[in-house]
């Protein structure tokens, strides 16, 4: 049986390509991950009258054992699916559904090094756009999209 301890879960290296794919995808537009803190993130920008301009947020969630894909050499060899929640904050329901449609035209069938296909989840936020009413704040509109990819543990020795 193979030494299990050469061997990481981690996957970061899938994460981070994920990231850096839709950074380089949509230069204009921010990435953040992992949520915001408070309204005052510097990446956040307004137009002229004061309404926001879009951005996309990431929320990874935690790997999780596929139902397939187990491994005779032991459960740190078998396949393990990754998630994230990506959801797009815009003035409109229209400009988020456009930034929206074109963000799961990106990331559909991307492949990360050592990783598998990004695919739709099973598990969906919301489906429409919904708007987030804020006193004193320009009106908000975010839609969400789930997705999934293999990932596998890599040898580190």
């Amino acid at each position: 049986m193979p030494d299990m301890t050469v061997y990481t879960l981690n996957p970061q290296d899938s994460q981070d390509s994920f990231t850096n794919h839709l950074r380089t995808s949509y230069p204009h537009i921010p990435v953040i991950e992992d949520g915001l803190l408070d309204d005052d993130n510097e990446e956040i920008k307004t137009y002229e009258d004061g309404s926001i301009k879009p951005f996309i947020v990431i929320w990874f969630q935690t790997p999780r054992r596929a139902r397939r894909g187990r491994s005779f050499a032991g459960a740190r060899l078998d396949q393990r699916i990754a998630s994230a929640d990506v959801i797009v904050v815009a003035r409109s329901g229209t400009e988020a559904r456009r930034v929206m449609n074109s963000v799961i035209d990106t990331l559909v069938g991307f492949k990360h090094d050592g990783s598998g296909a990004v695919v739709e989840s099973d598990r969906q936020l919301w489906s429409d756009a919904r708007q987030i009413d804020i006193k004193s704040r320009p009106s908000r509109w975010v839609m969400s999209y789930s997705v999934d990819w293999g990932i596998f543990a890599k040898k580190t020795a």
